[in-house]
């Protein structure tokens, strides 16, 4: 490319970074940018153009942040806020779901060491092209949540008081339903089967990095630090997010428009959540065919954690080695750009998109940190700063401690649990991090673009969640 094809001088939408490989991630890629799926499903509307970029392990989207709402904000208005549009978009990822569902039944009964490599080739083929399937319909809701929150925020201003816009979104957008990782919890705490609850949870300790089966002794383990009260406690939670919400609704007179809104972000939260559960379960399935084209082809795994699942198929085709790929994906920055239906690999210049776009600059003796409030939780904390890049090494993290990250994805859930507060980088009112802190009642302040540059492991924090502030003590 010639020339920038976003102006780093205008505000830059930034979904990441976080430690993830790009074979986990590629389905969505696919799904999203290539013309013969979210582009054929809703034919007048488009994710816009943007970066997938890796180097050492992490990962980040990258789009112009005007284009992302805009685009959002169409997807919201036709599909998410009529009820009868919603339900058509929900119905038609179930049959996409259940396809994946087909697949990974037939892969539970292959051993696919005994496949002949014709056979193999199908299998490889037949799954990706259903995981890249389920995204067609499921990524509607997270393009309309980047559009909706700006909706909301512009209609709110013509019926409550300035200052309090913010708060109201906070309470209004809250998830009623548990999170996938609350009800797993919940079943935890009410069963003494682990053997039944391990079948059924098995993926639980997946993510976009790695896949791992979690085994009984997980399971065990985790019920002793869980309260037999779960349930009860979680309930307790979604009486109180009902009341607030009624509450602020009688108090200023809502209108239904504005009813309507938040229902459907909070459908297109909840929806996002739920999704999560089902791509960590085809991960494992993704993995299992990873590893036997590894053993086939004579490959190491690590480096093929490097290609999006069509790259690798054409090992399987005999189209290409890729080890001229392998050796430059090895030594750091690599990625893809995405637009009008075509996604092209820009390894070569992805070190300099990278520092373009993705590393925030922050100036020196920085002693305060705004954000974006997403849960006050039970008001100011004070505490210890742990920087968490990657949640499978989270250092020396203690309860209480405050986690800085640059966003949080699934996986950090058992960090989140432990810590006194949260701060992030990106996200905003809709992020995994607000979702769980609220669920979890606990401070949290995402979008500072520079808490992870300024905070230092160790930095005694005060996270005021009133004025969303973030000030270092010493």
């Amino acid at each position: 490319m010639d020339k920038l094809p976003l102006d780093p001088e205008k505000e830059i939408f930034k979904w990441g970074p976080s430690t993830m490989r790009t074979f986990y991630m590629a389905d969505f890629l696919e799904g999203i940018f290539s013309r013969n799926y979210f582009r054929k499903a809703f034919p007048k509307e488009e994710w816009p153009k943007g970066f997938a970029l890796y180097r050492k392990g992490q990962m980040c989207f990258v789009n112009k942040l005007s284009e992302i709402q805009k685009a959002g904000r169409s997807v919201f208005e036709k599909f998410m806020i009529p009820l009868e549009e919603r339900k058509i978009i929900f119905d038609l990822w179930q049959k996409d779901l259940k396809q994946v569902r087909k697949m990974e039944v037939i892969i539970d009964e292959l051993i696919l060491k005994d496949l002949s490599d014709k056979d193999f080739k199908k299998l490889w083929h037949d799954l990706h092209q259903t995981t890249i399937n389920f995204w067609t319909h499921v990524t509607a809701p997270e393009l309309a949540n980047y559009g909706a929150l700006p909706l909301l925020e512009e209609k709110l201003q013509d019926c409550v008081p300035k200052e309090e816009i913010h708060h109201i979104m906070e309470v209004l957008t809250a998830p009623e339903n548990p999170s996938f990782y609350r009800k797993e919890e919940i079943e935890l705490a009410e069963t003494d089967d682990m053997k039944t609850h391990q079948k059924k949870y098995f993926w639980l300790r997946n993510s976009y990095k790695e896949v791992l089966i979690a085994d009984e002794n997980f399971f065990k383990n985790r019920k002793k630090e869980i309260s037999p009260d779960t349930r009860a406690c979680f309930e307790d939670h979604q009486k109180e997010t009902k009341k607030r919400k009624e509450e602020i609704i009688k108090k200023y007179k809502l209108p239904n428009e504005v009813k309507n809104i938040a229902e459907g972000i909070v459908f297109c939260i909840e929806w996002q959540d739920d999704r999560k559960k089902d791509i960590w379960i085809y991960l494992h399935y993704k993995d299992l065919l990873l590893s036997e084209l590894c053993r086939r082809c004579g490959y190491q795994k690590n480096d093929l954690l490097n290609f999006r699942e069509l790259e690798i198929e054409e090992i399987l085709t005999g189209k290409t080695d890729l080890k001229k790929d392998i050796k430059i994906r090895r030594k750091g920055a690599y990625g893809f750009y995405a637009e009008n239906g075509n996604i092209t690999d820009i390894s070569d210049s992805a070190e300099f998109y990278w520092e373009t776009y993705v590393e925030e600059k922050a100036g020196d003796n920085v002693k305060e940190i705004k954000g974006i409030v997403v849960s006050k939780g039970k008001g100011t904390v004070r505490g210890r700063v742990v920087i968490v890049a990657d949640s499978s090494h989270p250092g020396n993290f203690k309860e209480g401690d405050i986690l800085v990250t640059s966003m949080t994805t699934p996986e950090f859930v058992f960090l989140m649990k432990k810590a006194g507060g949260i701060i992030t980088d990106t996200g905003g009112l809709t992020s995994h991090a607000a979702i769980v802190s609220r669920e979890l009642k606990k401070p949290c302040i995402v979008g500072t673009k520079i808490a992870t540059k300024v905070l230092k492991d160790g930095d005694l924090v005060e996270i005021d969640p009133n004025k969303g502030i973030v000030r270092l003590i010493k």
